[in-house]
């Protein structure tokens, strides 16, 4: 029960802007250690009637023990997701709007908005398919980790900061509608590194020496006489 209470994140919606049925998923995947490049997609799906206007959201890593290396957002977010096709207010966003900033190494917050705000009230669907909703930048600072495999989770942050707000309503506080409590299913992403072992100097030594062996023996094979019929 508990666990299942921890997988369902309050979405606050404006009312009529969300039905309900908000899935966000962060992607699963493995990543090589030490990596200052890598990045998990966060995706999002909705039932009939769902749709999305303006968001912000909070992802939270967790899992790090001393051995594993450090796995962390990227202190400068790429903001890559707006190039992609599939980006949900692909083609309809204002580009200056987006902002993903960490707050801390494990901790980013985020979000977008329409391009035709201050017209609040437009909205795109999202129940008509998978769309990207961000693109999480990671790196993994590999100087402390010892060999091993090690398995981490991003994560909405349990506290419901995922929201859409849509509606602009005459006399709502600061222009906006209420918001209005909505239940989505929130699915973490599994990241997990591979630290392999490195060779200590001594295997390097020996690695070396025998290649040297070889080398000379094939030398001294190749100056014996040819056998002649």
């Amino acid at each position: 029960m508990v666990r299942l209470l921890f997988l369902i994140i309050v979405l606050f919606a404006a009312s009529g802007s969300v039905s309900g049925g908000i899935i966000v998923t962060v992607e699963s995947k493995t990543i090589a250690a030490g990596d200052m490049n890598a990045y998990a997609d966060v995706f999002i799906s909705g039932v009939t009637g769902d749709t999305l206007g303006q968001f912000g959201y909070t992802f939270d890593i967790t899992g790090a023990v001393a051995q594993s290396g450090f796995l962390q957002f990227r202190p400068v977010q790429l903001d890559s997701e707006q190039s992609q096709s599939n980006y949900v207010f692909a083609a309809s966003f204002d580009p200056g709007s987006f902002n993903a900033s960490p707050t801390s190494p494990t901790n980013l917050a985020g979000g977008d908005v329409l391009g035709t705000v201050p017209n609040v009230g437009d909205s795109v669907p999202i129940d008509g398919g998978t769309f990207l909703l961000a693109r999480l930048d990671l790196q993994h600072l590999a100087s402390t980790a010892t060999p091993g495999t090690y398995n981490f989770t991003i994560a909405l942050d349990p506290l419901g900061s995922f929201f859409d707000r849509d509606a602009l309503l005459p006399g709502a506080p600061g222009g906006f509608d209420e918001y209005a409590a909505v239940d989505i299913i929130a699915i973490a992403g599994n990241i997990t590194v591979n630290v392999a072992a490195v060779p200590e100097p001594a295997t390097f030594g020996l690695l070396f020496a025998g290649g040297v062996a070889l080398v000379i023996r094939r030398r001294r094979v190749s100056r014996l006489p040819q056998a002649t019929a």
